[in-house]
């Protein structure tokens, strides 16, 4: 089973593993119509492979404005952990399209 178009290297036995990997309950079956989507990323990665990269150094923090730690040349952007109260619950909730007790309702992704 392909499924899609042209250089597809989405066949039954990669989508196999990407259930088995991924831990997809979707028979597999119902993965056909997930198959474009899928190749569109695998498109995109097939992309980023060639891009020119020589000479680009890795990116190791985005915020640019911290120094690096002495020694190690990567910054740790993440802010120390503080416990504080927090009065505007409802406030925050009420905006949101659906919502159970005190948590928002999204659907699943893929």
């Amino acid at each position: 089973m392909k499924l899609a178009k042209g250089d597809s290297v989405l066949d039954e036995a990669v989508l196999r593993n990407v259930k088995l990997l991924a831990r997809l309950e979707t028979p597999l079956e119902e993965m056909d119509r997930l198959g474009p989507e899928l190749e569109k990323m695998t498109g995109f990665f097939r992309m980023m492979e060639k891009l020119e990269t020589d000479g680009v150094e890795p990116l190791v923090q985005l915020t640019g404005d911290e120094e690096p730690a002495a020694g190690d040349g990567e910054v740790n952007a993440f802010r120390e952990d503080k416990v504080q109260s927090f009065d505007c619950l409802e406030e925050m909730l009420s905006g949101a399209p659906n919502r159970e007790e005190s948590f928002f309702v999204v659907p699943k992704t893929f």
